[in-house]
């Protein structure tokens, strides 16, 4: 019940078009990578010195196997992760994030 809770309030009132618009906005800038959201999302992650792991979504064997190959993928190119980050989105409840 406690996701579900969070989720309502994650995405009420004008939050789920805000966060779908986000994403179409960080899918325009992507294209060029030929890769998809996901994989962009889990190249960016790995791209931070900081950072050598990420725990991968595994809802389905296709899934597990698609997330794990991310890492042989081609690193982000230094313009692509400027860009990536201007897209940073503060959501927590308590902030309204307009």
């Amino acid at each position: 019940m406690g996701n579900l809770t969070n989720e309502f309030f994650q995405f009420a009132e004008d939050r789920l078009s805000r966060t779908v618009e986000r994403a179409e906005r960080i899918k325009n800038e992507i294209k060029e990578t030929k890769m998809t959201l996901p994989e962009v999302a889990l190249k960016f992650a790995l791209s931070h010195p900081a950072v050598s792991t990420v725990v991968v979504g595994m809802r389905n064997a296709q899934h597990a196997a698609v997330n794990t190959a991310v890492s042989d993928l081609p690193d982000l190119s230094d313009e692509l992760l400027l860009r990536l980050r201007k897209h940073m989105w503060r959501r927590g409840l308590w902030y309204a994030g307009k």
